[in-house]
């Protein structure tokens, strides 16, 4: 498994955990004062922390509807965090930091995005082989040359 996978892996198992932690603790907090929070919690946050963990266990598989099907996922999530930037700009309601929260949500999105398009992740995915290395410039392609023979 190469190293751009194992990185998509990681950085979903973690944005799964966080997804949770911020769908219970948009359930709990929020939801106290408005049902919607709960709504909301468990439905955004929720669905993108059980999204994520699923998706991070389903990336070991060598199949090229993985990739897609994680890259899809990815594309949605910025997507969603656009239209939330674009919609949190004509209200006032939101804290300072969401705007900083929302910054590192679209880096993190962005880098599983990159790192699942990259060829080494495109190659383990549709099950090929790594390209062996070519000859070397300036050496003989199978080790030192061979000492001149008597009689040639």
């Amino acid at each position: 498994m190469p190293g751009t996978v194992i990185t998509v892996r990681v950085l979903m198992f973690i944005g799964a955990a966080f997804g949770l932690l911020f769908a219970a603790a948009f359930s709990v907090v929020i939801g106290r004062e408005d049902p919607l929070g709960i709504v909301l919690g468990l439905g955004i946050f929720g669905t993108y922390g059980v999204g994520s963990l699923v998706l991070a266990i389903l990336a070991g598989r060598r199949h090229p509807a993985v990739r897609w099907t994680i890259l899809g996922f990815h594309i949605l999530a910025l997507a969603y965090m656009f239209l939330a930037a674009v919609g949190a700009s004509s209200t006032s309601a939101e804290p300072p930091t969401a705007d900083s929260f929302r910054r590192m949500a679209n880096i993190f999105t962005i880098a599983n995005i990159i790192l699942i398009c990259v060829p080494a992740s495109a190659r383990f995915y549709r099950n090929e082989a790594a390209p062996l290395p070519g000859p070397v410039p300036g050496h003989p392609p199978y080790g030192y040359p061979q000492p001149p023979y008597p009689g040639a």
